[in-house]
């Protein structure tokens, strides 16, 4: 019998990506394998776009809505759901899981007549009660990848079939997007996906084989263009798809599952694929895992090598895991108001839903990770999250009023932050790691002020010092050309904090200690007490301050000593001041930095402004500001916020990571760090004033 293969192209833009960035991938890629399908009717095949890609598209490209629905009329293509905004799905809480699936249904449904049967599910990141979720949404299938049957100990074939699983009741389809294929297509000459397909036809009876993987490979990535089109890969492979009978014919998935029910039931475990996996893992053990991967005994063994799930970047990333747990306390929120106000007011329904759109918005998945992609270490798609998330809280602080303090764990960890608010700024302080400021939100911008992300240590940063020593490095993916890039500039980049990037981060330092010393960050500073935890003496709202001190008693330079840390945050005014007091003997040869993370996020921008003494410089500016005062100027936001420390003098540096993508190794302005400098180590404070200007 011959093997039906599913082909299923998923195509996905972050939201907060550039318009001229997806302007790109839609001319080289999403037009031109639909202009191929065209060209190739007896070719089938499955389309997933995220519901914010789709309707980008229809909004400056409405006839390519409209050749979609030409194929779909004539029964060529499928169209498959998802999350609208493209989430992890397995991250949310149930409400949201739902709003996401039902908003692209009927995204689908209203230009296509009928609601999707498949669910691509984004990053293939699956948790056994997913199947619920989807069944409960109307779905039928879902794509996973054959990874997931390998760890659930199914033979090898076992890809080769769909399957029945099961949650609560509730009974879903699943199938397998086939390793080989995956990486085959476009990548390796046609004849070899063809020989496979046809080997897959001898081995077994009615064989399904699907290849669903990102529709950008297909022109949009670097260097893919030439070959997929220019080349002719595509054309070649659709002609002998249309005359490989009887060895294989081309199938919409949809109908093939609905011919050919599954046979038998399987669990999978919390699981994506190969590559996410070990992308989620510690540097450390992915190496460990690569060398086990050299063993000649194991190296048949994919089970060996499966890493991490995905929720093991929550780990990996307190930054990523702050802006989920944020969302997810907007989403217990958000319920709380519709269930106790259950009769809103039509105006209130209708704020109400723009928050909880706000929410969705946020959920995209891409500034929650990091891999070979994966937008977490790009400061646009991090701003973009932050910006929805902030703006639905200032919604739905307009429909609830929020408490003026508040303390519970918020990021599950055990220690309780607290949150203090007033005159439309947030803030959010984590006194177990050293009474610092884990955010500082404006509702007036929407935006969190201070985002920023440490700098640590990556698997492939050895790649860049291997480059450097004069090593031949191979491409990490057929798409990259110069995985390294110019190696001596990242090389020098490749600076690792040892903190996490907060602000009113307290160091005790040598006297002698230069500016040139903050640069690799070793400031000799007293162990201990940097990231050292604080108990909560008191938390008051009185007056015109909202008021939170923190204590903490413990060993200074073998001593005795006990300090106190304050945040006090006005009730009407936009201003923050934060300071600290200690008492403790041997402190006569130190001094105090009190540092603060600002990202304006466009280092080169006319209208991104450091300024102090009359001067203004460039954002990534670095150096000594002998002066009390700096100012940070956002002309495009429109808002400039000002440090002020009597006494003090300013240590600026700009934060530069270097991470990974499609075209190799970037080097990425995170933000700047300025510290404010004290001549000794007994006490000092910092205001903070955040101020409206005239937008540029």
């Amino acid at each position: 019998m011959p093997a039906a293969l599913a082909l299923v192209f998923h195509a996905h833009q972050p939201v907060g990506n550039f318009d001229s960035v997806i302007e790109d991938a839609y001319q080289t890629a999403y037009e031109p394998v639909i202009a191929a399908l065209e060209r190739h009717p007896r070719v089938r095949a499955g389309l997933h776009y995220s519901g914010f890609l789709l309707d980008w598209i229809a909004a400056r490209h409405g006839e390519y809505i409209e050749r979609l629905q030409r194929l779909w009329t004539a029964g060529q293509i499928e169209m498959l759901g998802g999350g609208y905004y493209e989430p992890i799905l397995a991250m949310l809480r149930e409400p949201e899981r739902q709003a996401q699936i039902a908003r692209q249904n009927r995204q689908i449904e209203n230009w296509f007549g009928s609601a999707p049967r498949g669910f691509w599910l984004a990053e293939r990141v699956w948790e056994p009660d997913l199947a619920a979720s989807l069944a409960r949404a109307g779905l039928q299938y879902v794509i996973v990848d054959d990874t997931h049957l390998q760890l659930a100990g199914q033979p090898e074939d076992a890809v080769w079939a769909a399957h029945w699983t099961e949650h609560q009741g509730q009974r879903l389809r699943v199938v397998a997007s086939d390793h080989f294929l995956r990486h085959a297509i476009p990548f390796l000459p046609e004849e070899q996906s063809l020989e496979y397909l046809a080997q897959a036809a001898r081995r077994q009876s009615q064989p399904l084989l699907v290849m669903g993987d990102d529709l950008e490979k297909f022109g949009a990535w670097p260097h893919t263009w030439e070959h997929v089109h220019r080349n002719g890969w595509l054309e070649r492979f659709f002609q002998r798809l249309e005359n490989a009978s009887p060895d294989v014919h081309c199938v919409r998935l949809g109908d093939w599952l609905w011919e050919h029910p599954p046979q038998r039931r399987v669990y999978l475990p919390a699981a994506s694929y190969q590559e996410m996996m070990r992308w989620a893992l510690p540097p450390e053990l992915a190496q460990q895992l690569e060398a086990a991967a050299a063993n000649p005994g194991l190296r048949e063994s994919r089970r060996f090598l499966a890493g991490a799930p995905w929720r093991n970047f929550l780990v990996r990333y307190p930054e990523a895991n702050l802006i989920h747990q944020i969302g997810v306390d907007l989403s217990l929120r958000l319920e709380r108001v519709r269930e106790e106000k259950a009769r809103l007011k039509p105006t209130s329904m209708a704020s109400w839903e723009i928050a909880h759109d706000h929410l969705l918005a946020a959920q995209c998945n891409d500034a929650y990770w990091h891999g070979l992609f994966g937008g977490l270490y790009a400061p646009h798609l991090r701003n973009t999250t932050c910006t929805h998330l902030a703006a639905a809280d200032h919604l739905l602080a307009e429909l609830e009023a929020a408490p003026a303090t508040r303390c519970w764990d918020l990021d599950l960890d055990g220690a309780e932050e607290v949150e203090l608010r007033g005159a439309g700024l947030r803030v959010l302080i984590a006194p177990a790691d050293g009474g610092t400021l884990k955010l500082l939100e404006s509702a007036a911008v929407p935006a969190n002020l201070t985002h920023s992300i440490r700098r640590r240590p990556e698997r492939y940063h050895e790649q860049i010092r291997q480059k450097l020593a004069g090593h031949s490095i191979a491409p990490l993916t057929q798409a990259q050309a110069d995985p390294a890039g110019d190696a001596s500039m990242l090389a020098a980049t490749l600076i690792y904090d040892r903190y996490e990037r907060s602000g009113g981060r307290l160091f005790f330092m040598p006297a002698d200690m230069e500016f040139s010393g903050y640069h690799p960050l070793d400031m000799r500073e007293i162990p201990g007490w940097a990231d050292a935890p604080y108990a909560i003496a008191s938390l008051r709202a009185e007056g015109s301050w909202r008021e939170l001190d923190l204590r903490r008693e413990g060993e200074i330079q073998g001593l005795p000593g006990r300090a106190r840390k304050y945040y006090r945050l006005h009730a009407s005014q936009p201003e923050l001041e934060t300071g600290w007091e200690i008492e403790a003997s041997g402190l006569g040869g130190y001094r105090a930095g009190l540092e603060f993370t600002v990202n304006l996020l466009a280092p080169g921008a006319a209208d991104r402004r450091l300024e102090f003494n009359g001067q203004s410089l460039p954002i990534e500016w670095a150096g000594v500001a002998e002066a009390p005062l700096l100012c940070w100027r956002d002309g495009w936001r429109g808002f400039q916020l000002e440090f002020e420390a009597a006494d003090a003098v300013w240590w600026v540096q700009p934060i530069y990571t270097v991470s990974q993508s499609e075209a190799g190794f970037e080097r990425v302005y995170q933000g700047s760090a300025c510290m404010a400098v004290f001549p000794t180590a007994r006490q000092g404070r910092v205001r903070l004033r955040w101020s409206q200007i005239r937008a540029a």
